[in-house]
């Protein structure tokens, strides 16, 4: 996020000596800064609002001067800081980088940025009054829509920090002849939620450099880390750039392919003609449900990148009944990315998704009704905001890393050993591994004593749910399928959401950065480092 202290009102506001209006003038555009969440930092720091680093957060040491530190940010670290005068009351804005990878891992188009609200309230001898959002602006102020950067419209209500008339305070949506732009060319869009000016927004992005995407849960430029944030459908996620839109073709099962061509009009019958057809080339293969699933083998060859995206509607589906194997490949250091399709039904593969030296992310996918669903050697897997259940024989996965991040593996029936025999450098994030049964594991059984992290997260099952690892846990609920009622509501094809009420894993995981900026469902996590949250792959409806 970038600061700009640049605004016209920042010297008064120096002079005025009130935090508040320090933290508009400073760090006004960061919405994460502690000052702006009632100071709370880590154990052993404090509030200094006028620092940029760090959110803020500082070593009692190295305090800015006495003046910026928030009002008992040194003993307090909710969501309540008071003084004599005033009273705080803030909650957090979403944001998270990506786990170890580089990018970040909430990945779904339906995610949404939340910032609750943030309210002052200012009392004396003669007055009381609380203003709301429900307001559409603000008054009794001093203010002048010539200066419409307010550092006292700030201080009253920061989510309408503008002079917008004489004397009256509103969002950036409400100001007259002038917009963000105008008043921060830093931070030139206007977020109607939060009233503020920020960097970007998903439908602004002026200020974003012609490979950038707008982060829409930190509102600020860098590279993509969600198929949903580029124009053509589809990110590459190793390098952090879109795929360009002039790759886009479409794929559809009909039973009449006459005419065939890629176009969304006349798509392509089969995958594997797409890729054949568009000449080796990087593809962007936007998939719709047909008259079924695809029943074919694929291909992903020779260096190329693909990803290959359901369509807005239905989830489409591949599978195999008849027993195909396997039925997708992707080999000789190539790229495959697979997002919001349903692997299923394929009983007799051996291996339904098979990667050899190349890598391999799913995001929103369901593996359900296999043989062995995934075998890998020397590949990098990423499996985000996913489900993998009901199959009937392990994963294998050997060499290079493997990831699960938001992500369900349950109600798998395994006849032999467990989910998971893995031989690879494994991190696991905020996920739910429960119900499964196998002869040696419920979980995932380690080949080698490769590093094996397991964090925010929850493991139910018998036999044991980790034999033979090397594991470093933290924020893990490790517990017996007894707990599975107590903690979870009634499954929904494999998906266990917990019981809102279920003590032994509500606050048990710890956001640190790095975390998911969502969960399975898409709902906001906390993104404040140290805050609490659900271990698990979701958080309650």
């Amino acid at each position: 996020m970038r600061f700009s202290n640049s605004h016209p009102w920042l010297t008064a506001a120096l002079l005025g000596g009130s935090l508040a209006a320090i933290v508009g003038a400073c760090a006004f555009t960061n919405l994460n800064h502690c000052a702006l969440n009632a100071g709370a930092c880590g154990a052993g720091l404090v509030c200094d609002g006028c620092a940029v680093d760090n959110d803020g957060c500082v070593d009692p040491d190295q305090l800015t001067n006495e003046s910026c530190m928030v009002a008992d940010s040194a003993t307090t670290s909710g969501s309540e800081s008071m003084t004599a005068t005033t009273t705080t009351t803030s909650s957090t804005t979403m944001t998270t980088v990506e786990p170890t990878t580089g990018e970040p891992t909430s990945d779904t188009a339906t995610a949404t940025t939340e910032s609750t609200d943030t309210e002052s309230t200012v009392t004396d001898a003669t007055d009381s009054e609380t203003e709301t959002d429900t307001e559409t602006t603000e008054s009794g102020v001093m203010c002048d829509p010539g200066e419409p950067a307010s550092a006292e419209c700030f201080q009253k209500n920061p989510k309408k920090p503008f002079c917008v008339e004489m004397d009256v305070c509103g969002s950036c949506s409400e100001l007259v002849g002038t917009d963000c732009a105008d008043i921060d060319a830093i931070n030139p869009a206007c977020h109607p939620e939060l009233g503020t000016c920020v960097e970007c927004t998903s439908d602004n992005q002026m200020a974003c450099g012609p490979a950038e995407v707008c982060n829409q849960y930190k509102n600020d430029c860098g590279t993509c880390f969600e198929h949903e944030q580029c124009p053509s459908g589809a990110c590459d996620m190793k390098s952090g750039s879109c795929f360009p839109e002039a790759n886009v073709v479409w794929v559809e099962r009909r039973s009449n392919c006459a005419g065939e061509n890629g176009s969304e009009d006349t798509p392509y019958c089969l995958l594997q003609t797409a890729i054949e057809t568009e000449g080796g080339k990087d593809l962007v293969i936007m998939l719709k449900p047909g008259i079924g699933p695809q029943h074919e083998t694929v291909t992903v060859s020779n260096g190329i990148k693909v990803a290959i995206i359901g369509a807005d509607g239905p989830r489409p589906k591949i599978s195999s009944p008849s027993g195909f194997d396997p039925r997708i490949t992707v080999d000789s250091n190539s790229w495959l990315y697979i997002s919001k399709v349903d692997l299923v039904d394929s009983p007799k593969a051996s291996s339904f998704l098979a990667c050899q030296g190349s890598t391999l992310q799913l995001d929103q996918v369901t593996m359900s009704g296999n043989g062995v669903p995934l075998s890998t050697d020397t590949c990098d897997v990423v499996i985000k905001r996913s489900v993998i259940t009901a199959n009937t024989s392990y994963n294998l996965v050997i060499g290079s890393s493997f990831k699960l991040i938001n992500s369900f593996v349950s109600s798998n029936k395994i006849s032999d050993l467990g989910p998971f025999r893995i031989d690879a450098n494994v991190e696991v994030t905020h996920s739910t591994i429960v119900d499964n049964s196998g002869t040696t594991t419920s979980g995932f059984s380690c080949l080698s004593d490769k590093p094996f992290k397991i964090r925010n997260s929850v493991l139910l099952g018998q036999p044991e749910t980790l034999q033979g690892c090397n594991v470093d846990a933290s924020g893990t609920f490790d517990g017996v399928p007894a707990d599975l009622n107590m903690l979870f509501q009634a499954p929904q094809k494999g998906v266990f959401r917990p019981q809102p009420g279920a003590a032994e894993i509500n606050e048990l995981a710890e956001w640190a950065d790095g975390d998911p900026y969502v969960d399975y469902d898409g709902d906001p996590r906390p993104n404040v480092a140290g805050a609490t949250d659900f271990a698990g792959a979701a958080r309650p409806d």
